[in-house]
């Protein structure tokens, strides 16, 4: 049994391996509708990393329009109501963020699903929507960042009880939410690959010091302070992903909220999954399986922490390429 239970965890972790190794490129496809002249509109379209180029939609403005090959400019008769999408290698998986400015001074942001085929443009941009919009990013973007959940798990496992794992969790939100405002707003300007690299470290460096057990160190006694340290890295990961997606220039403030407290949503769920999980195993497991809870914790540890530095000497080769 604890043979096969190893063995799933190792194709869970391999499996994660190869998303995590893009973790911020888990974005939304983001496509931009820009009214250069009068009733003259350019249309363009950005990937996500792990969305091939021949999944890219082909794009097309619902009206009366007709395309000026030479200028690559959309002319519309009249304003135009929606963007018409069409896929033709295949749908990717990332939902799609679309971003509309006018000559007028109105801009305006939407999220839809996978997939769509036709998104409306709505000609002002509430707050709610904004915050709304951002809020869902930021949920999609941490549950499928996998690094820094590895690095919550870490967490949670020193942190050890409910009181110490929320206040060492909020903790590592205020730091990261505090960077992720900075780098956001271009107070704070790094480079991106090298924040990615050390963010693998530091998932190494807490399933190490989890191997080792040393409950007199500094992470076991003060994970609140150490989480709070590390948040302000993984804040600007946050804030790198978030400059590739583009704020509202309308609301950068609600903007900024949303994803934060996106972000945080989406980490409660994680964490409340786990203690929930470890609740039910030390309420239900038996004695047998509980006995070999260790030697399958150390695994799961080993196996994090070489996941992490294969993260981190591939982040460093991409740097240096």
């Amino acid at each position: 049994m604890i043979g096969l239970l190893r063995a799933l965890l190792f194709v869970a972790l391999t499996l994660c391996g190869g998303a995590a190794a893009r973790a911020h490129e888990s974005l939304p496809l983001v496509v931009t509708v820009t009214e250069r002249t009068e009733h003259g509109y350019t249309l363009e379209t950005r990937l996500p990393g792990n969305v091939p180029p021949s999944q890219a939609p082909q794009l097309q403005l619902d009206g009366p329009c007709e395309g000026v090959a030479a200028s690559r400019i959309v002319r519309c008769l009249d304003r135009p109501a929606a963007l018409l999408l069409r896929w033709h290698s295949g749908t990717p998986a990332s939902a799609i963020l679309v971003r509309s400015a006018f000559q007028n001074g109105q801009s305006a942001s939407m999220t839809a699903p996978a997939g769509s085929t036709r998104i409306a443009l709505p000609e002002t941009e509430t707050a709610w929507g904004v915050l709304r919009r951002y809020f869902g990013i930021g949920v999609d973007h941490i549950l499928f960042g996998f690094d820094h959940l590895l690095f919550l798990l870490c967490l949670v496992l020193i942190a050890g009880e409910w009181r110490r794992t929320a206040i060492t969790v909020t903790g590592f939100t205020l730091g990261h939410a505090v960077t992720i405002c900075l780098a956001t707003l271009g107070n704070v300007r790094v480079n991106g690959g090298a924040v990615e690299a050390v963010i693998a470290l530091s998932i190494a460096f807490l399933a190490a010091e989890l191997v080792r057990g040393r409950k007199n160190g500094l992470t076991f006694r003060y994970p609140a302070l150490v989480a709070t340290g590390f948040g302000l890295l993984h804040g600007l990961g946050f804030a790198g992903a978030l400059s590739e997606i583009g704020i509202a220039q309308t609301q950068v403030a609600l903007s900024l909220a949303g994803f934060n407290f996106g972000v945080e949503a989406g980490q409660l769920l994680f964490v409340a999954a786990v203690l929930g999980l470890v609740a039910a195993s030390r309420t239900y497991a038996s004695p047998a399986w509980q006995a070999r809870s260790d030697r399958l914790r150390a695994t799961m540890l080993l196996a994090i922490g070489v996941l992490a530095a294969y993260w981190f000497v591939e982040r460093g080769v991409g740097i240096l390429a």
